[in-house]
């Protein structure tokens, strides 16, 4: 797997759950809601390398990881998504939900960890990735 840059860049999760979740707090409670942004967010951001280290991990591997630069990459992947890589790498978003929590008393109930066992078991589930020669 190709990891742009030191693979050091961070990403911060959500669960699709955990923002309905929000959505429905803020609802609730709209007198302290009203005017204002939150965000939603899993309760740690990991790094890519991070990432790939634990997915490799649910399959009993280590993960075979090389670094490259953005621009080396650019040519590997779609324009779009090259953006998106490119944005990653450059302000690496993590967000804080204490406003959240102190204003609406929202806790996510997903971890970065949980949100990728449970894609993965999904992607298995459904066939859309196999674990073919891994490790049960």
């Amino acid at each position: 797997m190709h990891l742009p840059a030191n693979g050091l860049a961070l990403l911060h999760h959500v669960h699709a759950d955990d923002v309905a979740h929000l959505y429905e707090r803020a609802l609730r409670q709209r007198e302290r809601a009203v005017g204002e942004t939150f965000s939603a967010v899993a309760p740690h951001a990991m790094s890519m390398r991070g990432c790939a280290t634990f997915v490799a991990g649910l399959f009993g591997r280590e993960p075979v990881l090389e670094y490259a630069s953005l621009e080396a990459l650019r040519g590997s992947t779609s324009a779009a998504n090259f953006a998106k890589i490119a944005s990653h790498v450059a302000h690496s978003p993590c967000v804080s939900m204490a406003k959240a929590a102190h204003r609406l008393g929202y806790q996510p109930r997903s971890t970065t960890e949980q949100i990728y066992l449970e894609t993965i078991e999904w992607l298995l589930q459904t066939g859309q990735l196999t674990a073919e020669g891994l490790p049960a």
